[in-house]
């Protein structure tokens, strides 16, 4: 125990009012504040898998929003037997949209995966537009030697 004379000398005269109140309880607020993050926190986030599910459903929709309106570029740039190629997709990523608006809260994170792939499928189609290429080809063949062949078989 010191002397009354270094007590006197190096002590801290700070008398008791609503400051020193106060600064000691928010000490403590910031205390437990720090430690409901560090611990408890953490502990919640990794059992309910809340923030995965939430930041994958609006990835998801942020996508398909991208991704619907390249299509619909396509679809307007687009000519003959794409454009009507074009234009399936285009529908069925509205169909897609109207289910989206209805249930994207209500989605768990399973489903939202395989949204995510059949995105994924669709933007595939975007990037195979891109390079000209089809997914349906118009195929194109003469009846003529054919028919000449049933003809001259029959003995028409």
């Amino acid at each position: 125990m010191p002397s009354k004379a270094i007590r006197d000398s190096y002590s801290c005269r700070r008398r008791r009012d609503f400051v020193t109140g106060f600064a000691i309880i928010f000490f403590f607020l910031i205390i437990c504040f720090e430690l409901y993050v560090v611990v408890w926190m953490p502990v919640q986030l990794q059992q309910k898998n809340v923030l995965a599910r939430h930041v994958a459903r609006e990835q998801l929709i942020s996508k398909f929003d991208l991704l619907r309106a390249f299509c619909r570029r396509d679809y307007e740039q687009g000519k003959g037997f794409s454009k009507g190629e074009k234009l399936l997709v285009l529908r069925v990523l509205d169909v897609y949209a109207i289910y989206l608006r209805n249930n994207a809260e209500d989605m768990d994170l399973a489903e939202i995966q395989e949204l995510q792939r059949t995105l994924g499928r669709f933007e595939a189609l975007h990037v195979d537009w891109m390079k000209g290429k089809n997914c349906f080809r118009k195929l194109d063949f003469d009846l003529a030697p054919a028919m000449t062949a049933l003809e001259k078989k029959n003995a028409l």
